[in-house]
């Protein structure tokens, strides 16, 4: 599976509108079915958020939306094309509006994608950082343990990792990683799971599993490698970010 590199880069703005304008090789542009989508932050829904559509790439403001409690935002996309969305938050005390930053995502109207699907989000020095889940291959968990690591191998402790049962029940089971990155699952049925894996300052990571009986052992355990978060885990579109 490839991997979307990263570049150091260093920009210059000279103000107004062209300050929010950033050119690079490799930008993650998210893919959406429509301009709907949930913003957390991490497992956490950023609720009373204002999205705002831009056009791209003149920004001209084509809709806005609140977040609800859920964290959810639908926008008046009414075409396939690339936009920007823009996240702001009024300041509780002075009322003024505050702007995080922009994202850009391209809306596909492609009916096999999800209606709706999540995007995660964080402040940093920059403004944001961004990305959806991180989708792994389909894998079977035999022996009960799954390894949570950063792109460079080493271990992630205190992951939070859900496994939802895909047949019968929708409730999900949670547990956390200990300081080598295991996760320790207890027995479940036998049959197929939906894995979620979170950790602060990484990109979830979404996989189908397999739950097959056998002996409990971590040496044959489900290594889930994360990325920083904005790292992704495919290949970049070139143009213009936030």
């Amino acid at each position: 599976m490839n991997e979307r590199q990263r570049y150091d880069v260093q920009v210059g703005a000279m103000g107004g509108e062209s300050a929010l304008q950033y050119t690079w090789p490799n930008v993650n542009w998210l893919p959406m079915r429509s301009a709907s989508a949930i913003l957390k932050n991490g497992t956490n829904p950023l609720r009373h958020y204002q999205v705002t559509l831009l056009g791209y790439p003149d920004a001209n403001e084509m809709g806005v939306s609140d977040t609800d409690v859920q964290g959810r935002f639908d926008l008046p996309a009414v075409k396939a094309g690339r936009y920007w969305i823009e996240l702001s938050q009024a300041d509780p005390m002075s009322g003024t509006s505050k702007k995080f930053g922009r994202i850009p995502i391209i809306v596909t109207m492609d009916e096999r994608s999800p209606a709706v699907d999540a995007i995660f989000v964080a402040e940093n020095a920059c403004g944001l950082s961004y990305d959806q889940f991180c989708t792994r291959q389909p894998t079977k968990l035999e022996g009960w343990c799954i390894e949570t690591t950063d792109e460079k191998g080493s271990a992630i402790a205190k992951a939070s990792a859900t496994l939802k049962s895909q047949h019968g029940s929708v409730s999900g089971s949670s547990f956390t990683s200990d300081e080598k990155g295991i996760v320790n699952v207890p027995t479940l049925a036998a049959g197929d799971y939906e894995l979620q894996v979170f950790a602060n300052g990484f990109t979830p990571v979404r996989q189908f599993v397999t739950i097959v009986p056998g002996p409990a052992s971590c040496a044959a355990a489900v290594v889930v490698p994360m990325n920083t978060l904005g790292g992704s885990c495919a290949p970049a579109t070139q143009g213009k970010g936030n």
